[in-house]
């Protein structure tokens, strides 16, 4: 379940779990799920309290995480923000041939390197793409499902919310 979530998607997703059910019920924790069942459970659980995963197992033929491009043709989230950049790139690259003749790459490259909207656009796929690449190093390694699996018991063990609260379901 919890497969293609970043650590951080999951610690924010459990945090607002444990928001919700303490406006609800107040100091009453009798109802109130461990970390545990919270990630195995469908409703009221990670996935209700989460943005969407971003699938681990998107990789290119040899078995490498994409770069931007790569991304942008396999997720249809990161193709909408994808699309922003090399609409402002094409844009620029108009605005520099208004004399009639196309300019040299690295002369649109570097006037999309001063210009903010197509700045902010490639900050925020180079975040996205990042924390996609956090997911592929996350979910590569046995080692890291080792890990994973030893964070998941501990947190079923101690039973406390974010809050410092024991949990008693």
């Amino acid at each position: 379940m919890t497969q293609g979530f970043a650590p951080e998607q999951i610690v924010d997703a459990y945090a607002a779990y444990a928001k919700s059910f303490w406006m609800r019920n107040g100091d009453d924790t009798t109802l109130a799920k461990n970390l545990a069942r919270w990630l195995e459970g469908g409703e009221g659980g990670l996935s209700a309290y989460s943005d969407e995963p971003i699938p681990p197992d998107l990789l290119d033929a040899n078995g490498e995480p994409l770069d931007m491009a790569g991304l942008a043709q396999a997720d249809p989230d990161f193709a909408k923000m994808w699309r922003k950049v090399e609409t402002r790139r094409s844009v620029i690259r108009s605005q520099l041939a208004m004399g009639g003749t196309l300019p040299p790459e690295e002369k649109v490259l570097a006037a999309c390197e001063e210009d903010g909207p197509y700045k902010r656009y490639l900050a925020a796929c180079e975040d996205r793409h990042d924390r996609y690449l956090k997911i592929f190093d996350l979910f590569r390694g046995p080692s890291a499902q080792a890990e994973l699996e030893e964070l998941r018991q501990a947190a079923a063990g101690g039973g406390f919310d974010p809050y410092g609260r024991r949990i008693t379901a």
